[in-house]
C-alpha cells in the first residue's frame, strides 16, 4: 500500500487528535519543518504548544490555539484529518513516512542546487564539498531524530502510563 505524502501528514495529525497519547511517537521522529503543508506545520506546532502547556489536545483546543497564534484552521480540516485516520495505532508509521518524505524533499533540493551550480559553471570541487557537507548535516539530523535516550523513553512511558491510569485511552 502506498500512502501519499500529504495523506501521511494528515494522518499523523489525525492520530494525535484521535488519541493524544500517541504524541510521543511523533515527537520522537518529527519536527515542524518535516511537514510539507503549511497547515500541517501550523497544526503540529499548536499541538506541541498545547502539550507543553499541559492543556488538552483535541480539535477544539487545537483550533483555538491556531487562532490565537494568528493562523486559524478550518474545523472541517481537523474533522477530515480524523476521518482519514483509520486508527491512532499507526501514528508511528505515519511519523516515519512524513520524516522520510521530508528527507526526500531535502535530497531533491540538494540535487537541484547541485545541477544549477554545475550548469552555471561553478567549481566542481567546491560544489562537491558543499554538497557533501549538506548531506552530512542531513544525515546527522536524521541520526539525531532516530536516537532517544533511555531517560526520554522512560518519561514517555511514565506519561503514557499516567494517562492510562487516569482513564485516558491507550490508543
Amino acid at each position: 500500500m502506498t500512502i501519499r505524502p500529504i495523506d501521511a501528514e494528515i494522518c499523523a495529525i489525525g492520530s494525535v487528535l484521535i488519541d493524544d497519547a500517541c504524541l510521543p511517537e511523533l515527537t520522537g521522529v518529527l519536527d515542524g519543518s518535516d511537514f510539507m503543508s503549511a497547515v500541517n506545520q501550523t497544526l503540529y506546532q499548536a499541538i506541541l504548544a498545547l502539550d507543553k502547556a499541559g492543556e488538552p489536545i483535541d480539535p477544539v483546543s487545537v483550533m483555538d490555539r491556531c487562532a490565537k497564534d494568528g493562523a486559524p484552521v478550518e474545523r472541517g480540516y481537523l474533522m477530515d484529518a480524523m476521518d482519514l485516520t483509520a486508527t491512532a495505532k499507526n501514528a508511528g508509521m505515519y511519523a516515519r513516512l512524513v520524516r522520510e518524505n521530508s528527507i526526500r524533499r531535502s535530497l531533491a533540493g540538494l540535487a537541484e542546487e547541485m545541477e544549477e551550480r554545475s550548469s552555471a559553471g561553478g567549481d566542481p570541487r567546491g560544489i562537491i564539498g558543499d554538497m557533501m557537507r549538506e548531506l552530512e548535516q542531513l544525515e546527522e539530523k536524521e541520526r539525531t531524530n532516530e536516537l532517544a535516550t533511555s531517560g526520554d523513553m522512560m518519561l514517555s512511558f511514565l506519561d503514557h502510563r499516567r494517562k492510562v491510569d487516569a482513564g485516558g485511552g491507550a490508543y
